[in-house]
């Protein structure tokens, strides 16, 4: 993974000041590419960008499109949201239906450049998007909606928040009542390795990789005859649905499966839950994901749990409150410079120490200290690289 840029603002970036530069860099990799070392010589190598992946929030400027909860915000389709009421206020809802107008990339060009000459907005299309200007790059297939925070951090978070919050005691689903004995059934859980962590207690914040234990190993089994059986059975819909769709190969028969699951399961959301719990993580789970899925494989390919890693292993750096990313840019060539060098160190025991702290999520903290060692006792590093 590389990093190609940072942005530290108080408020929301003008993410043209981002786009721009970058979509002139990919043009360039496209046309001129860039040499590589090869056995039989220097070799060139060109790049296209084919896929883009952002959460909700990050989409909408990203397209130059309506953000999720106006008008049209759907980037995959041209379906208008619906006002219902919700509570004492009201909500936006994408109510399912059997068949959906799609997006077409070449008309999506076409309503973008009429939009700039109008200055109206149109089918939720605002402006005319950098990512445009990219000959290879489909802007309506290639910008995928995001697994971990449409599925887990949105559905599967919303979900629990429906079953278990006090606010819905009047309805079917409410289980606030028998939290304590979905706790204990976790507790009693024993799975196998491959269950990287335990979900804490519900009252606490959850992150994206407990979420996704709970959907897939422990949530059907804690829930059983907790759960009054129609939500329990619309639940286990997405449960199978995903776990098929993170699969390491999936067969066209799991596939097919899996988008029949997942429309049931939207299909159902109004009569269970509500119009008003049918927004735009349930409508692309149960309209467009098994599409993208088709389109560029299993859903651990292309979601955005790496680079939300990447994301804190870079803030794990920045240790005060002065300039944030000139903090995060200086460990960059440290960190580079010891992947690249511990391995030539003469010492055993200070290269396997090395060798363990680059594994360590702890790295970063110790970093500084380990480089000023070995610039003044192993090998000689200019003091001009880490200025």
């Amino acid at each position: 993974m590389v990093t190609w840029g940072l942005w530290q603002t108080s408020s929301k970036p003008n993410l043209s000041t981002y786009l721009i530069p970058l979509c002139q860099e990919r043009i360039n990799l496209k046309s001129n590419g860039f040499g590589v070392m090869l056995n039989t010589g220097v070799g060139q190598c060109k790049a296209i960008l084919v896929l883009a992946i952002v959460d909700l929030m990050a989409k909408a400027p990203l397209l130059g499109v309506a953000y999720h909860n106006g008008n049209y915000g759907c980037s995959s389709c041209e379906e208008p949201e619906q006002v219902v009421n919700s509570g004492k206020g009201t909500a936006r809802s994408y109510p399912p239906k059997v068949k959906y107008e799609l997006r077409d990339t070449t008309e999506f060009l076409h309503t973008a450049n009429k939009v700039v000459t109008t200055r109206t907005e149109e089918l939720g299309i605002r402006t005319l998007s950098p990512l445009l200007s990219l000959e290879f790059f489909d802007i309506v297939n290639g910008v995928v909606p995001d697994y971990m925070h449409g599925i887990l951090l949105g559905i599967t978070k919303n979900l629990i928040t429906l079953w278990t919050k006090s606010k819905y005691y009047k309805c079917g689903y409410y289980i606030g009542t028998k939290v304590k004995i979905l706790e204990r059934g976790l507790q009693d859980m024993m799975p196998n390795d491959y269950v990287q962590r335990m979900p804490r207690k519900f009252q606490h914040s959850w992150k994206a990789s407990e979420y996704q234990e709970w959907l897939l190993y422990f949530a059907l089994p804690c829930l059983d005859g907790i759960l009054q059986t129609q939500y329990y059975e619309h639940f286990s819909m997405i449960v199978s649905a995903i776990y098929k769709l993170l699969s390491d190969t999936i067969s066209e028969a799991d596939l097919i499966c899996a988008e029949r699951e997942l429309k049931e399961f939207y299909m159902q959301m109004p009569a269970l839950y509500g119009f008003e719990q049918c927004g735009l993580n349930v409508h692309n789970a149960g309209a467009h994901l098994c599409s993208y899925v088709r389109m560029w494989g299993p859903l651990w390919a292309w979601s955005c749990f790496s680079y939300e890693d990447m994301s804190g292993n870079v803030l794990s750096r920045v240790h005060d409150t002065g300039n944030v990313s000139i903090q995060a840019l200086k460990m960059l060539p440290m960190q580079k410079i010891l992947r690249t060098t511990y391995l030539s160190m003469p010492n055993i025991r200070l290269r396997s120490f090395v060798a363990e702290m680059l594994r360590s999520s702890q790295m970063p903290r110790k970093l500084t200290k380990l480089i000023r060692h070995l610039r003044t006792r192993l090998f000689h590093v200019p003091k001009t690289t880490f200025r």
